[in-house]
């Protein structure tokens, strides 16, 4: 399975006290439920194409309603995966007590009031109706919303938990979204999550790491080619100098060290002065004076 599925599956999973019950459920049908009306009555539609997120549903049905429920499966176009649609029948009294007709959120606090039911609601959003991305690949968590009320409710309550989670339009669906890392890792815990969190943070730490590293060699190979390429700039003004009468002996010291180290770095060059005439030089005097001799390399007339 995807990881998506496998945070979904372990969230399903999850024992909700009493009071949760109805959040979960309202969640689910708010943004994920169908209403239709004919002859035989209301009915309201669930699709799924997780089995533990449909068992969840029917569970929550059965316990808070008692009614009849006709489940039916098809065949996702695109996956050829399996759909859940689980219908309720006589559901007149879901849609009263979750006043599904009601775009406005103010009703969902009725069943949200609890710290404990608020993350049951951010939790079975996401099992409606979000997704969240591979980490391996990249940091990405959304939840798709129907109507502007509900995606402001859903990111009131996200970032009353400090995930900074954001709105944005894809077509006709509102999409409540978190792109921060840590935001993602902690959205995992907040909803309870605890095997997807630690294995989210397990990949997480391993690729950062991994960049880390990366960015490290990088920046050696790229101080290597800096250091190849002064050093063969140096070469070509020392080979212009060389023969030419009054040039400074410190100068002429430093030419011959190069000449005898050609690939040595400036950090090598200043151990290697040392061994070969007693003394001390810093960096900053050494590229004092390579800079000079490019000055001479340049114009052969100037002075020293």
């Amino acid at each position: 399975m995807s990881f998506a599925s496998n945070v979904k599956t372990e969230l399903a999973k999850i024992k909700l006290d009493d009071c949760c019950k109805k959040a979960s459920l309202g969640a689910l049908l708010q943004l994920n439920g169908e209403i239709s009306i004919n002859i035989s009555g209301c009915h309201v539609t669930f699709k799924t194409m997780n089995n533990t997120i449909a068992r969840l549903f029917i569970s929550l049905i059965k316990e808070l309603y008692d009614l009849p429920i006709n489940i039916i499966m098809t065949k996702q176009n695109l996956t050829k995966s399996d759909v859940f649609n689980i219908t309720v029948d006589d559901a007149k009294q879901i849609i009263t007590d979750y006043d599904l007709f009601n775009k406005d959120y103010s009703h969902y606090t009725k069943y949200t009031k609890n710290d404990c039911c608020k993350k049951t609601f951010i939790r079975s959003s996401f099992l409606a109706n979000g997704s969240i991305n591979d980490p391996n690949k990249s940091y990405h968590l959304e939840i798709k919303c129907r109507n502007e009320e509900l995606a402001i409710y859903i990111q009131m309550l996200l970032n009353a938990n400090r995930l900074n989670a954001r709105i944005s339009k894809r077509r006709e669906e509102l999409i409540v979204y978190i792109k921060e890392a840590q935001a993602i890792a902690d959205f995992l815990y907040i909803v309870g999550a605890n095997k997807a969190y630690f294995d989210y943070e397990d990949i997480r730490v391993n690729k950062d790491l991994s960049n880390l590293v990366n960015r490290k060699n990088n920046c050696e190979i790229a101080n290597e080619v800096k250091a190849i390429n002064a050093a063969k700039s140096q070469l070509e003004d020392i080979k212009i100098l060389d023969g030419k009468e009054e040039i400074d002996s410190k100068l002429i010291e430093v030419m011959e060290l190069r000449k005898k180290n050609p690939t040595a770095t400036l950090l090598e060059l200043i151990t290697l002065y040392k061994n070969e005439y007693g003394k001390d030089i810093t960096k900053s005097c050494l590229n004092h004076r390579f800079r000079r001799i490019h000055e001479l390399a340049s114009d052969p007339d100037e002075k020293k």
